[in-house]
Order: structure tokens, then C-alpha cells, then sequence
């Protein structure tokens, strides 16, 4: 399995600092695949890209923070080897999305274009999780990089197959 290509994984979350001293640590999820498995279930862990395999015991929403529990790590010590590594599944563990909804591997890399014109704008270099909106990161083809708000009124259609964003030309307007 570690053998495979690391593009057929999937960054989910980001482990943080422990908590507590009961083995307990934050997680940084990117969007909501993280809770969406059924625990307990064994979870690729790595630095970039996946290294070994991890059991994820629990998981527990506390005051706008997410905290995990992993076995064999049961005070802030063991758990602390695991800061700052990535949690990884594979990409065809990922649930169904709805027609409209996107991962943001899927979206990284997509031509960008204007919704009005057709004209190319440039390429989907990163997609930002800020805590109010999801923003796509674009480099123009001069080398100039801008944020979209990624919701329906800047980006209005995507067009998953073809791997290509539409944003308003409006919107565009004012950013360029």
C-alpha cells in the first residue's frame, strides 16, 4: 500500500499539540472526510506524505476545536511524536459529494476562466480553508497570484470532468 503513488492519498487533517494528559490531541481536519469515518479505523500518517499507519480510536468535538485519540498513545508525551505530521486515506475512501460540492485536490490544478468571455485567467495553484469561506488560489499566466471567495457568486459554475473553474467576470473586475 505505501508503495502506491502519493497522489492517490489524501491530506484530511493536520495533528496538532496534545492535550491534556490522557493521550488527547488536536486536529486540523480539511473539510469533513475526517469525520466522516467509522472509528475506530487504521489511518495513514506522514510528513508530506504517508509513512505508516496509525489506529484513530476517537474523535470529540470540543469548543470550535476537533481532538483525536489514537492507540497506543496514551499521555501528551506519546502523542506529542505525532505533532504536526498529515492524516492521509486514499482518495477512493473519500465519501460521495453532492453534484455541486468539491474536494479541493479536485479543484488544484483546474483552468481557470472567465464565466462571461471564455478567456483563460490562469490555473488553481492551492485551496485555502480559512474558518469563513473556502478561497481558491490562482496564478495569472504573468506570474500574478489573487484569492476567490470560492462560493457561488464569484465562482458560479465548475466543471468537474473537464477540471475548469468559472468565475464571474464581475468579480473579477474588481480583483484584477
Amino acid at each position: 500500500m505505501m508503495s502506491e503513488l502519493a497522489s492517490d492519498y489524501v491530506n484530511i487533517a493536520q495533528i496538532g499539540r496534545p492535550v491534556g494528559l490522557g493521550g488527547w490531541c488536536r486536529v486540523f481536519p480539511q473539510g469533513q472526510a475526517l469525520e466522516a469515518l467509522k472509528l475506530p479505523t487504521d489511518i495513514l500518517v506522514g510528513s508530506g506524505k504517508p509513512e505508516s499507519t496509525v489506529t484513530l480510536r476517537k474523535l470529540r468535538g470540543v469548543t470550535g476545536a476537533l481532538q483525536a485519540k489514537f492507540d497506543g498513545r496514551d499521555n501528551s508525551s506519546s502523542v506529542d511524536e505525532l505533532k504536526n505530521l498529515v492524516l492521509f486515506i486514499e482518495q477512493a475512501q473519500l465519501p460521495k459529494v453532492a453534484e455541486n460540492e468539491f474536494y479541493h485536490f479536485e479543484l488544484e490544478a483546474a483552468e481557470v476562466f472567465s464565466d462571461r468571455s471564455g478567456e483563460l485567467i490562469g490555473i488553481v495553484l492551492h485551496v485555502n480553508n480559512y474558518p469563513t469561506v473556502d478561497a481558491l488560489e490562482v496564478r495569472r499566466p504573468t506570474g500574478h497570484v489573487f484569492e476567490v471567495p470560492f462560493n457561488g457568486t464569484a465562482v458560479p459554475r465548475v466543471d468537474r470532468e473537464a477540471k475548469k473553474v468559472f468565475i464571474n467576470e464581475d468579480f473579477l473586475e474588481e480583483i484584477l
